[in-house]
């Protein structure tokens, strides 16, 4: 069965990899699964290296990334490279109408993971496989679709539900987001995200090691207020260099070694090593439990459901704290992968292969 998988690939870490997670456990299963080239305008933005408004301290940090252009072009090719030698591309297409007017024919259409079901983000048609109304007989699914909203706005409820009325298998990342089609008449299966699908062996296969010596390491999306208090606090502790896996320029104040030419296989091996995480990321707070290092994260709005249920789920609720956290003496020095923890990963994995298993058992048979 020929299965398209249609997701986000912009320069993020997160989702490059669960896209290849995605990927990898349908060929594990296998299916002939493939990543459809979708990269429209707001994905393909996400490669330039100046990222910010050209206001005030946007405006410091894209000439700071200016003068670091070099290593950020660097990155650039690796996540390049890392999708062409692991995606299976099919197709090439820069927005939806050309993706509609000539789509890859497949048996199944995938859609997922990522924020692909948030309309406040984009309400991109291709993320709701309308191309795929090219074939009649092509089956639509969906795995961890993720909305991260509360509810859909009031402007897009009815479109919203029309498409999503068109699946033939729908599974989402949030209990919120069950939620919300359930109001809408839509049942949905919980899934996880699909980089926890794989197990650290498998991640460990594709990682490329970056530092030697032991080290923290510090990884933000959104840059905390006052995080650089609680790295210091554990960098007293622990007596180790920080490691600053950067993004942008935003974060520049945090790090004795700061990384910005990191692709995803250098991600991987960034976490694979760390003795400890600092992080404000949902996958930064992921690949820190793939890989069982001790960790915080702090929370902001766009990822704080995303990582509060996760660690809800795992009993690790604990490792939330404030980014001016007083005492993280206590985070540093207890084991916290216990055995109820393991089993609890192992379930959540499990549940997400089960519902890969049955769409392309059901879809199979229908």
């Amino acid at each position: 069965m020929k299965i398209g998988i249609v997701t986000k690939i912009g320069k993020n870490y997160g989702a490059i990899l669960q896209a290849y997670a995605l990927k990898k456990k349908l060929c594990d299963l296998g299916q002939d699964a493939h990543i459809i080239k979708y990269a429209p305008k707001q994905s393909r933005n996400t490669y330039k290296i100046c990222k910010y408004p050209w206001r005030f301290r946007g405006a410091l940090a894209n000439l700071k990334a200016i003068s670091r252009c070099q290593e950020y072009r660097e990155a650039i090719r690796r996540f390049y490279r890392f999708r062409d030698e692991n995606y299976g591309f099919i197709g090439e297409f820069y927005n939806d109408a050309q993706i509609e007017a000539n789509p890859p024919e497949c048996d199944v259409y995938i859609t997922g993971s990522d924020q692909v079901w948030n309309p406040v983000i984009s309400f991109d048609r291709a993320y709701y496989c309308s191309f795929a109304k090219k074939y009649p007989t092509a089956k639509l699914a969906a795995y961890a679709a993720s909305i991260g909203l509360s509810e859909i706005p009031r402007e897009f409820a009815a479109e919203f539900k029309n498409r999503v009325e068109n699946f033939d298998y729908v599974s989402v990342r949030e209990k919120q987001a069950a939620a919300i089609l359930r109001e809408m008449g839509i049942e949905a299966k919980l899934a996880p995200d699909p980089t926890l699908l794989l197990q650290r062996e498998e991640w460990r296969q594709i990682s490329s090691k970056v530092i030697d010596e032991p080290y923290i390491l510090c990884y933000f999306v959104s840059y905390p207020h006052g995080i650089e208090k609680t790295v210091k606090q554990v960098q007293k502790k622990l007596g180790l260099k920080v490691v600053n896996l950067m993004l942008s320029e935003i974060s520049a104040a945090v790090g004795d070694i700061k990384i910005r030419n990191a692709g995803p296989k250098e991600f991987l091996g960034l976490f694979e090593n760390a003795t400890f995480v600092v992080t404000s990321s949902f996958h930064g707070t992921v690949f820190s439990i793939i890989n069982k290092k001790p960790f915080v994260s702090t929370l902001y709005k766009s990822t704080s459901s995303r990582v509060t249920e996760l660690l809800d789920n795992l009993g690790l609720s604990e490792r939330i704290i404030e980014p001016s956290c007083k005492d993280i003496a206590e985070y540093c020095d207890n084991e916290i992968y216990t055995n109820a923890v393991e089993e609890k990963l192992t379930e959540l994995r499990q549940n997400g292969v089960n519902v890969l298993k049955e769409i392309s058992g059901e879809l199979n048979a229908r």
